[in-house]
């Protein structure tokens, strides 16, 4: 009864069942197309699937011709060798990230399901010998690829394979292992023969896989570590940082009560004297210096005050435009070391950005809009960073070494429970916007 279906349906697709589930599970990686709505990220997903079918479909057909010529036998190792070149080749044109943990993601994914649909074929073959029924096969396939599936899943979900951190050196190590535990089940399978020793290499290779995962895992995990290190470093210079601010705002405070009393006695002088024309002069400049201060924000929050104030005039001297409007609730959401980080790396990622810009701008914007208090900050852009960078990774050389700010704006957001957003909110303005439930 399932021999027709087999032929006719499932055996041709069959051949092609790597690519198949392969390239969905590839998702994990972002789009490299910019795709908003799902039925566009399906259609690119299914035009990957069909260009990797293609394509192994040509490699097939050119292992066929160039056996024949040189009069190589063909062997398992080359079957495998053309689905791991077709998904490597549509992965790497259809997904973000970087390549070598994209390629290292189909290797190890490639192998363990081959390795796993060998030993499920091999137990059926053990209990239901001695014919391999289809109905037999497709029960073996649906198993090793949905072991394949599931091993994608937890692989995206508790590693960051997809991340650009992982060093060059971590990923070709892991590279190489993968590749040369896949080479060598494919080679060394012609050569054995008996069903027990057979299903034994299989498990061996298995095994293999899941010992390389294990050392992915934990190059993830100590280079997790040391980012957190990072994170934690920073955000103690930037409590001290505060600190030393707050004192010096309070000494300038200080010192602008002695200047006012000075202020007055010399202007009661010019009244006095009817000095109108110096008197008129002396008003117009404390005028131009008020204008300067009202660039200055003024909260009942010391740590705000500072962090803001500081930030906002060493923009200034770069030559930025700013630009400020603060309302705090009675109530923050943080304590003070927290929003002094946040605010902290906010503006500094601003400040960067502007860099090098012919008319940078920064506008800061903090209040409370319902039970929200959003922290955001829009500044200039020379291009739009969103289409050429959606995950906003680092593009400096040492990656690993970079991006801090961001991760430690994520941080703040996830712990509070809240939501980050980025965007462009126009050709040349890039905004990020913090919400946190107050």
């Amino acid at each position: 009864m399932l021999e027709p279906f087999y032929r006719a349906i499932w055996y041709p697709i069959s051949v092609y069942l790597f690519e198949i589930v392969a390239i969905p599970c590839m998702s994990m990686f972002p789009l490299r197309p910019r795709s908003n709505a799902w039925w566009q990220k399906v259609l690119w997903i299914v035009l990957g699937i069909a260009c990797a079918c293609v394509l192994r479909y040509g490699l097939v057909q050119l292992r066929t011709v160039l056996t024949q010529l040189l009069g190589i036998r063909g062997s398992y190792y080359q079957s495998m060798l053309t689905h791991l070149v077709a998904m490597v080749a549509v992965c790497a044109v259809l997904y973000r990230g970087s390549f070598f943990s994209k390629t290292l993601t189909v290797i190890l994914a490639l192998s363990l399901a081959g390795q796993i649909g060998f030993v499920y074929g091999n137990l059926m073959l053990l209990w239901w010998k001695p014919e391999f029924t289809p109905g037999m096969i497709m029960v073996r396939d649906v198993l090793g690829y949905g072991t394949f599936a599931m091993y994608y899943l937890v692989l995206g979900r508790y590693s960051n394979v997809t991340s650009f951190y992982l060093t060059l050196r971590d990923h070709l190590l892991l590279i190489v292992i993968s590749f040369l535990n896949f080479t060598l089940g494919c080679v060394v399978l012609r050569y054995l023969d008996g069903m027990t020793a057979f299903l034994l290499f299989n498990l061996t290779c298995v095994f293999a896989t899941v010992a390389i995962t294990f050392l992915l895992f934990r190059f993830t995990n100590e280079h997790q570590r040391a980012v957190d290190q990072q994170i934690a470093l920073q955000d103690m210079r930037m409590s001290q940082s505060a600190l030393v601010q707050m004192q010096e705002t309070a000494a300038q405070m200080k010192e602008l009560r002695h200047e006012l009393s000075n202020h007055f006695t010399y202007l009661d002088t010019l009244v006095e004297e009817q000095r109108y024309d110096e008197l008129h002069a002396y008003l117009r400049r404390a005028e131009d210096q008020s204008r300067e201060a009202a660039q200055t924000i003024t909260t009942a929050n010391p740590v705000v005050n500072s962090i803001v104030n500081q930030k906002l005039s060493y923009a200034r001297s770069l030559g930025i435009l700013t630009q400020a409007k603060v309302i705090l609730p009675d109530t923050l959401p943080l304590e003070d070391l927290t929003l002094c980080s946040l605010l902290g790396n906010l503006l500094n990622n601003a400040i960067e950005a502007c860099r090098g810009q012919e008319a940078p701008v920064i506008d800061l914007r903090i209040s409370p809009v319902k039970t929200y208090l959003i922290f955001q900050v829009e500044n200039s852009v020379t291009r739009d960073v969103l289409k050429e960078n959606p995950n906003l990774t680092s593009t400096k050389a040492e990656a690993e070494n970079h991006g801090i700010g961001l991760r430690v704006i994520r941080r703040i957001t996830n712990e509070h429970n809240g939501i980050l957003r980025y965007e462009m909110s126009a050709p040349d303005r890039f905004v990020m916007r913090v919400m946190l439930p107050i």
